[in-house]
């Protein structure tokens, strides 16, 4: 019985705190109040069933392992850095947010952001940490307003990783937008026929999320290198 509690306190400070503050600032009395009794008893029922149903949590087709929390995936590079030969890659630049390197097309620019797709009911989006490659301007730009954004930029960019999963994604177009609290920009695929903008534009179910996911974990794939689940 006390691991089934500390296991659902755990599951409250992760996933279902954040929720019940915007519950609460919503809905009704302020956090403390007592919510155990009468309508504030029914409404706390009713806010840790939504909570609850909002947690994505599956078991691993492949490895037969529970994985909780919404899928999470990043690239630690842009794959044209990661295809350049060791010389091109020295002279060039490559940070957690930036890149940068020369040919003999000239300079390349690119720029960490993060592709948010919605799950149905589910409360956090599948998360893609990816890479656009964008003009110099845009990046002097976005470099300039690094500790400041400019919400109202708006950065064209060509996708520049290969998703698992989805047919290749490479050069699909984007528009990057500057998020405050020192968060990464996030991206907007252009609409088309291609399955990943449409799971953008119209979300994906929890079956299709874990069949990416399952992709994702269990499939080695150039430069993705940092997961969570």
């Amino acid at each position: 019985m006390f691991d089934r509690c500390e296991a659902l306190a755990e599951k409250w400070d992760q996933y279902i705190k954040p929720l019940a503050e915007a519950w609460w600032a919503e809905r009704g009395p302020a956090p403390h109040r007592t919510l155990f009794g009468g309508c504030a008893g029914r409404a706390f029922t009713e806010l840790a069933a939504t909570c609850m149903a909002s947690i994505f949590s599956f078991t691993c087709s492949c490895c037969g392992q529970v994985h909780e929390g919404s899928p999470s995936f990043a690239f630690r590079a842009p794959d044209p850095f990661l295809e350049q030969p060791s010389e091109v890659q020295a002279a060039g630049e490559l940070t957690s947010d930036l890149c940068w390197y020369d040919d003999e097309d000239g300079r390349h620019f690119f720029i960490r952001v993060c592709l948010e797709i919605p799950i149905v009911g589910i409360h956090q989006p599948f998360l893609w940490g990816v890479w656009v490659s964008v003009s110099e301007k845009s990046f002097a730009r976005y470099v300039e307003t690094y500790e400041a954004p400019d919400l109202g930029d708006r950065y064209f960019g060509w996708f520049c990783n290969y998703l698992p999963y989805y047919p290749n994604t490479y050069g699909l177009k984007t528009m990057a937008r500057p998020r405050a609290g020192n968060q990464r920009p996030s991206i907007v695929p252009e609409e088309s026929d291609h399955p990943l903008s449409v799971d953008f534009h119209q979300g994906i179910t929890i079956e299709r999320a874990q069949a990416i996911a399952e992709a994702a974990m269990h499939r080695v794939q150039g430069g993705l290198d940092e997961k969570r689940h």
